[in-house]
């Protein structure tokens, strides 16, 4: 099937129990808003009741659930979108919702650990499966897979396309009092090592052991058996069933974001090897305007690009809050897909938010959230943007993914030693991002498989004997450990980058260039043309693009105009594509009124909803609702007038719109813009023309109003709530700003 069939995709949070008529609505919504995917992701209430608070009742795969989840099999068949498959309920995924280990508790995860005064003990889990067991894996897949299989068999390979696993829960770091043991574990080291692992490596896992070559060839031994052993046991066995089954394995481990600070979570690409779309998350900010640079979502188009794989996908924006605005979503879509990423998969659509429901993960992307309003325009986009193939194109340059130290007593928190680790890692991409050098991580599968970079990094050396050796002979074949030249590795000839992000990829009109700017100003970038002419691949509103067009001078330099965030695709042609030089009009900032409001109202008892109503009355001079208004969120109507002498066809930009606009001049729609710059392509008649722009908000001043006046008087918040209530409001502002211009063809 065609790569880019199932994007963009949602995840459809079923946390409540959802009425026929409910499921037929919200499928609908969903495609009319653009996604080509819904993923299906049960949240019942036995799924961490003390976190969540509130979810389905009805039995995780019980008679009540697959009815429901066969009327949402139709409704996705009848509305031509993809129904994707979610294998948990909740995460991380192996337990059943703790089936597995109520069935077979001997299946639990099995640990060894030693107290404060250094008495050891052992324990089996009885919350934790053992996916490093075969029979563990094989028993999840009869209780979740095979039951969905059993009901939608016929479906398997048409509507159900995918299915997602989400976490799996194995985390192999030592830590000061526990550590992952198991049969498997000691069988492993006797098989690939030929030594006993309680001897050999265990006594040097614990957090006392002192610092030897021995404790870290026993560590470095103690990843890479977990890997090899998570890979096989689960991995494989459910990309095996899919394959047998007609879909496709998808999803993500957990940790990428802390590879290299603390290993703590085993050799991910070689685990990875076994998804047929790779996949990390950006849920909570890692990824964010002004943040970091998404390095680790390399992970998973690394996987793509070794096996060649279509696609490579990211769960993004769980956590992210009801104040993210559509600028921002672009924004952070781009700094994935500059990585590799072409999948966008929007996290999450509320079954329900009555009560306690809207706790959930503190975010609801559904038509409760006046972001909705930019949600086609978004998708519109990212089908556009993600359209190339994440495996087609190997690298020049490959970092090895090989983590130094591993592991601090906390898989989540690096030592001092482990964050240094991961700077030095951050800056050495950083470094090959400013040259526009092509790269990917690499691991010891990559060695093993015949294909030779250019060069090949080396920021921690292997401590594991056999990786060691097999680096050594690797390197025989002539491969370069250093970069001599950055010039001649870079994909173009930089002028001037101002710290932007480069990306080749092929596409299906072949081989494109794409280029992202992340900061939070407009930049231009330059390149040398190398001879070659270079256009535009037009995006599917190509007005920004027409009064900021892409332009070769007479010195053979490329210039490349980005705002805030944007990314721009390129590529070589034939022919330039001359573009008529164009007059710029400001029109002082025009009086506008407001004349209908699209409140978002919210509250701890009842459904968030909209309240339409009309009024009437000017808008601040700021042009800021929000400066009168300070708890506004939705959507507002606004309308004003403007003369021009003569009948004109052109463009009109407005100086900012918070957060997004759709524009209507004397009452025909020019489109929806949901990020800058704000562009529209209209027909102007001489005289009076009457503009009406419906500018959207984000829910992030509601939000915060509720927590504040409803929620913790009540005592109700979670995790999520807590995490969201700790991010900055850069979502608060209304309204339209600045002047409004006219460009016309001269």
């Amino acid at each position: 099937m065609r790569h880019d069939i199932c994007n963009p995709g949602i995840f459809w949070f079923w946390n409540s129990d959802p009425t026929e008529k409910e499921i037929r609505a919200q499928v609908r919504s969903m495609a009319e808003a653009g996604f080509r995917s819904i993923y299906l992701h049960p949240m019942p209430y036995k799924f961490q009741p003390e976190t969540f608070q509130a979810g389905m009742k009805m039995a995780y795969l019980g008679k009540k659930f697959m009815r429901l989840a066969g009327v949402a099999l139709e409704a996705c068949r009848e509305n031509g979108v993809f129904m994707m498959i979610y294998d948990e309920g909740g995460w991380p995924s192996g337990s059943a919702v703790g089936r597995v280990l109520k069935d077979h508790p001997e299946y639990g995860g099995k640990y060894t650990g030693k107290d404060e005064h250094g008495k050891k003990w052992d324990c089996t889990s009885s919350w934790i499966v053992d996916l490093m067991n075969p029979e563990v894996t094989r028993y999840f897949i009869r209780l979740t897979h095979e039951r969905y299989y059993r009901h939608f068999g016929g479906e398997f390979g048409r509507t159900i396309r995918g299915l997602f696993t989400d976490e799996p829960f194995w985390e192999a770091a030592p830590g000061v009092r526990e550590l992952r043991v198991g049969p498997q574990i000691e069988e492993m080291a006797e098989k690939r090592y030929g030594c006993d692992f309680n001897r050999d490596i265990l006594p040097y896992l614990y957090a006392d052991a002192p610092e030897s070559p021995e404790r870290r060839l026993a560590r470095a031994r103690y990843f890479t058996i977990t890997s090899e052993l998570l890979k096989n046991n689960y991995a494989g066995i459910v990309r095996e069933w899919c394959d047998a089954h007609g879909i496709v394995l998808e999803g993500h481990m957990n940790g990428e974001a802390y590879l290299f600070r603390t290993a703590g979570f085993g050799d991910l690409l070689e685990i990875m090897d076994e998804f047929g779309v790779p996949g990390v998350d950006a849920i909570w900010r890692q990824v964010y305007p002004g943040g970091e640079d998404a390095f680790y979502a390399k992970m998973a188009a690394s996987i793509a690009i070794r096996n060649r794989l279509p696609s490579a996908l990211c769960e993004c924006f769980n956590v992210y809050g009801y104040g993210l605005t559509s600028p921002q979503m672009r924004h952070i879509s781009n700094a994935l897909i500059i990585r590799g990423i072409n999948r966008i998969l929007t996290m999450g659509y509320l079954s329900s938010d009555r009560g306690k429901h809207k706790l959930c993960c503190a975010t609801d992307f559904s038509p409760r959230n006046p972001v909705w309003h930019a949600m086609p325009a978004l998708n519109r986009y990212w089908r556009w943007a993600c359209d190339f193939h994440a495996g087609a194109l190997e690298a020049p340059v490959w970092i090895l993914a090989e983590p130094g130290k591993p592991f601090p007593p906390d898989p989540y928190t690096p030592s001092v030693e482990g964050a240094a680790a991961g700077k030095r890692i951050d800056d050495l991409c950083a470094g090959l991002d400013d040259a526009g050098i092509f790269w990917r991580y690499a691991g010891m599968t990559d060695l093993r498989r015949g294909k030779r970079p250019e060069v090949l990094l080396i920021p921690n050396e292997p401590a594991d004997d056999r990786k060691k050796a097999l680096l050594t002979e690797f390197l025989k074949s002539g491969v370069k450990t250093r970069i001599e030249d950055k010039n001649a590795l870079a994909c173009v000839d930089i002028a001037d980058g101002r710290g932007c992000r480069v990306l080749p990829c092929r596409r299906p009109d072949g081989g494109s260039l794409m280029i992202f700017n992340p900061a939070l100003e407009p930049v231009v970038f330059r390149f040398r043309s190398g001879g070659k002419i270079w256009r535009e691949v037009m995006p599917p509103d190509s007005a920004a693009s027409e009064v900021y067009p892409v332009e070769t001078d007479e010195n053979g330099i490329v210039s490349v105009p980005l705002p805030p965030g944007g990314l721009r695709i390129l590529k070589t042609a034939r022919t330039e594509k001359k573009f008529v030089p164009m007059r710029k009009i400001e029109i002082a900032s025009p009086a506008w009124r407001i004349v209908s409001e699209e409140r978002m109202e919210m509250h701890a008892d009842a459904a968030t909803k909209p309240v339409r109503r009309r009024v009437d009355r000017p808008l601040p001079a700021s042009g800021l609702i929000t400066d009168e208004d300070p708890g506004f969120s939705g959507i507002a109507v606004l309308e004003c007038r403007i003369e021009v002498a003569e009948n004109t066809a052109g463009f009109l930009e407005f100086a900012s719109i918070r957060h997004a606009g759709e524009l209507f001049v004397n009452g025909r729609s020019c489109g929806l813009c949901a990020f800058p710059p704000w562009v529209f392509r209209v027909r102007l008649k001489k005289g009076v023309n009457r503009l009406r722009l419906a500018v959207s908000g984000a829910g992030g001043n509601e939000w915060r109003r509720c927590v504040r006046e409803e929620f913790r008087p009540r005592g109700w918040s979670n995790y999520f709530t807590d995490m969201v209530g700790g991010f900055s409001a850069d979502d608060a502002e209304c309204g339209v700003t600045g002047p409004v211009w006219i460009w016309t063809r001269t």
